[in-house]
């Protein structure tokens, strides 16, 4: 995206505007690469503006930050080997969440409010100046989307940035005040119910590819509708029955328009045969994918350092880095026979972040008829080093190609228990004749694990000096598959339609069996097998199963056990803690801050605090200060 500076980020104007502007002799100041409210008033003009909203996606989709937020301390994740006792992300994990430290209020403190406030500069401007409805509705979406992070993350959050609710400030603010989570849903929902209905009838890459369409519109109002239904349910208040229809209506209406098995519907988007195909970095932004917060390594469309850690990681795509174990070490003595390279299978292994025991073992237990393990996980590392000087376990050189470390997500009859081979670094399991070591969910570890295959890196040159680069590729922020569920979850909360739940989830299912590399005849029983295995009544733990399936890692999870007040999912866990010496007990671990979960329906951590830098700055008594915090922060 083209490179626009957002003059009024901050939410202020230049003191003395207008005097500049009348001087003309002193200054005639006609800015060509920064957003006034003067550009606003033309369609050219707000299209520039929308870019510069569009690309704020960037830090909020790819950075570790947000991924954080949403993958540790639930029931698909924990903390990696490199994260210490002390560090941001144990506490995050051990729901020992402070206010003062800067990662659970990255939302809050990543320009979302900027940019809001600029959506309300192109909407206000906009529409006294008749600008393309279109455009103006995609403004409304993106200042939607922004205020519905927040108030998932945070509750109810300020609607008036200093001159009104919605409005367009130009003027130094420190005061805030917060509208309470029904007036803050019901501003989203009258944004996108306007919007849909403006962008009726948009396709995909009509105006440009990866901008706002219909089908995202109508995805984030039903996720919407879902949750803000789910909220009043959960509050004991009324009128959740009416917005769970609502939610499978609305998504309905995106399926009803989209194709299936590869083929576009009228909206342009649809489910492709292939899960695998849906990750492959070399099919990103395909048509399964509604929204994607877009990278390049341009510079004139990405400020960005693109392929370098450098000083944007705030907004670089790195997040992969997290869940990548330690393949880049040798497990017999000489060289490391992986090396880090900027393809999916590679990259950084930081061990930020590990898959738990049970989400290799049960919730993604069928790895026969059930591909998804195979489109989301690694499972074989190839050496892609000249090994010459670096053994297997039969104290055989490693040639360029042959697998080194293999982690087939099941257990393997005749493995080994891990033993630490005479020049070995570390205990690994092995297999009699096999000269590669191999690790089985009973025996990973915080260092070595699946890694997220989907996320992986990839650059079409594989470029060298990728050690520390981050990834060039989209980050997926909604894809159509995710409809599906949220009409089905809508559906288990008594929503009816023309399909059940079970319906559209064997949607997913069906498609989760097939494999472009099987014959038909194993396809076909596959897919008998994986059909006839969903259960016939469907409830929101199975629902939950099936989002994990599907959107595993995808910066999902932790809003998904908010919404359902479903936090005892992720109350314990079991994984092994690394020692190069000898191979440690998987234990059952109790995260501190849930363990009384099952009996604190308003436990604090439904929500994250709001950051205390950000109080501290506002112009408030410290009792009004103290107020504004959430409770229990």
């Amino acid at each position: 995206m083209k490179r626009i500076t957002n003059k009024f980020l901050a939410g202020t104007l230049i003191a003395g505007f207008a005097l500049l502007t009348s001087c003309s002799d002193i200054l005639d100041e006609q800015p060509r690469s920064e957003i006034t409210p003067q550009l606003m008033q033309t369609n050219q003009g707000v299209e520039l503006a929308l870019t510069s909203v569009y690309s704020h996606l960037r830090f909020l989709y790819g950075p570790v930050n947000p991924w954080y937020n949403f993958q540790y301390g639930t029931d698909e994740t924990t903390y990696g080997g490199l994260v210490g006792s002390g560090d941001d992300e144990r506490r995050m994990d051990d729901y020992n969440i402070v206010a003062t430290t800067g990662r659970p209020g990255c939302f809050w403190n990543s320009n979302t409010f900027a940019y809001i406030n600029t959506c309300n500069g192109i909407i206000s401007i906009g529409e006294a100046n008749g600008v393309d409805s279109r455009l103006l509705a995609e403004a409304r979406v993106m200042r939607a989307h922004d205020q519905f992070l927040l108030v998932q993350f945070y509750g109810g959050i300020p609607l008036d940035l200093g001159s009104g609710k919605n409005a367009y400030n130009t003027l130094p603010n420190r005061k805030s005040v917060r509208n309470t989570v029904e007036e803050t849903y019901t501003s989203i929902i009258e944004d996108l119910e306007k919007a849909t209905a403006d962008l009726n009838g948009t396709k995909r890459d009509d105006r440009f590819k990866g901008v706002v369409t219909e089908a995202y519109a109508s995805y984030l109002l039903s996720k919407v509708y879902l949750t803000y239904g789910w909220w009043l349910k959960n509050n004991n208040k009324s009128g959740s029955d009416g917005y769970f229809q609502k939610a499978y209506d609305t998504a309905m209406g995106v399926i009803s328009k989209s194709g299936v098995n590869g083929a576009a519907g009228a909206n342009g988007f649809g489910l492709l045969q292939d899960y695998y195909q849906v990750n492959l970095a070399q099919n990103d932004r395909n048509i399964e994918v509604l929204l994607y917060a877009d990278r390049s390594d341009d510079a004139g469309f990405d400020f960005s350092e693109g392929e370098s850690w450098g000083t944007e990681a705030e907004k670089s795509n790195i997040a992969f880095y997290a869940m990548r174990c330690w393949f880049d070490t040798s497990f017999n003595g000489g060289g490391a026979p992986c090396g880090r390279s900027a393809l999916q299978n590679y990259g950084r292994p930081w061990r930020r972040c590990a898959p738990t025991y049970e989400v290799i073992a049960n919730t993604f237990a069928d790895k026969t008829n059930d591909s998804r393990y195979d489109g989301t996980f690694q499972k074989e590392w190839l050496a892609n080093q000249n090994a010459s000087t670096s053994n297997g376990a039969l104290n055989t050189p490693f040639a360029l190609g042959d697998v080194v470390y293999y982690m087939p997500g099941y257990e393997i009859p005749g493995a080994s228990a891990p033993t630490k081979l005479a020049s070995g670094n570390f205990p690994v399991q092995t297999i009699a004749g096999q000269n590669y070591a191999v690790f089985t969910p009973e025996y990973m570890t915080r260092e070595h694990f699946p890694s997220l295959w989907k996320l992986g890196p990839y650059s079409p040159n594989n470029a060298s000096g990728y050690a520390n680069s981050s990834s060039l590729r989209p980050f997926n922020v909604a894809k159509l598959s995710e409809v599906y569920l949220i009409a089905a979850e809508a559906a288990v909360m008594g929503a009816t339609g023309t399909k059940t739940a079970r319906e559209l989830i064997n949607v997913l299912r069906e498609r989760a069996a097939y494999r472009s590399a099987n014959t038909e005849a194993q396809n076909e029983t596959a897919k008998t097998n994986i059909l006839a295995a969903t259960p016939a009544n469907i409830d929101i733990d199975y629902i939950l199963d099936e989002r994990s399936r599907e959107l595993y890692g995808e910066q999902l999870r932790w809003a998904d056990l908010v919404r359902t007040k479903k936090l005892s999912r992720a109350k314990t866990y079991s994984i092994r803690d690394y020692n190069a010496d000898a191979i440690q007990p998987r234990n059952t671990i109790t995260r501190p801050g849930l363990a009384n979960i099952e009996n604190e329906p308003d436990s604090k951590f439904y929500l994250r605090p709001i950051p205390q830098t950000f109080i501290d700055t506002l112009d408030m008594t410290e009792e009004e200060k103290k107020a504004y915090q959430n409770p229990g922060y």
